[in-house]
């Protein structure tokens, strides 16, 4: 477990602990998932990781300097693997991108502005998991934190496998940034059988953060 994930992973073991799933046949997914949202904050885990990521922009945010605390839940039942990032603006600070979050865990990081260059920070990162019919799908997450606009933004959705793997000639990056930038300080989306939401502070130094769950544990 590296530095930048928080909390225990919450797994069949986990349940059949529980005195509402002892007995039970069968632990489905959608059962993990739903638990995992229940205990978003158990153990302290949601403090924790904010509390890490306060302590990394302190030595990485200068006077004035743009950054964002980024935190990822996995609610999805499954495990939630890395597929790839863009960073329009700004970029990783110490801490890289969590390349594997268990079901129940928060995966941390924090995006900041280069040094003495604009003052944005702005990525997009892509995770996959399972939807909650077992399939694989690509989730979305952006966020755009800058000093230039009336308000930060956030933007977020499912695609299948591979899409946003495309060539950079399909545009897919492009359409994301266009509609990072009409988005707003809280998006969400129910769609390819995951719901995934997600919202930003509006100051310089905000918080980001993203839930990935199923439909059915909400």
């Amino acid at each position: 477990m590296g530095s930048s994930i928080f909390g225990t992973p919450i797994t069949v073991a986990t349940l059949r602990a529980m005195p509402e799933y002892q007995g039970s046949n069968s632990i489905s997914q959608k059962d993990r998932a739903k638990v995992a949202l229940e205990k978003m904050n158990a153990e302290g885990k949601a403090m924790d990781a904010r509390n890490f990521l306060e302590k990394l922009q302190t030595r990485f945010a200068g006077s004035g300097d743009v950054s964002t605390m980024c935190m990822i839940y996995n609610a999805t039942g499954e495990t939630m693997t890395f597929v790839i990032a863009r960073d329009w603006k700004g970029r990783v600070c110490e801490s890289a991108y969590p390349m594997i979050v268990a079901n129940g865990q928060w995966g941390v990081f924090l995006h900041g502005q280069y040094y003495n260059q604009d003052k944005n920070s702005r990525a997009g990162i892509v995770y996959s998991a399972l939807n909650n019919q077992g399939n694989e799908k690509h989730w979305f997450m952006g966020f755009s934190n800058s000093t230039q606009g009336s308000y930060n933004q956030v933007y977020v959705e499912i695609r299948e496998p591979g899409h946003y793997e495309q060539p950079e000639s399909k545009g897919i990056w492009q359409a994301l940034d266009t509609k990072l930038s009409k988005g707003n300080l809280v998006h969400q989306e129910k769609e390819g059988g995951g719901f995934i939401c997600a919202s930003i502070g509006n100051t310089a130094e905000p918080v980001f953060e993203a839930i990935m769950t199923l439909p059915e544990a909400k």
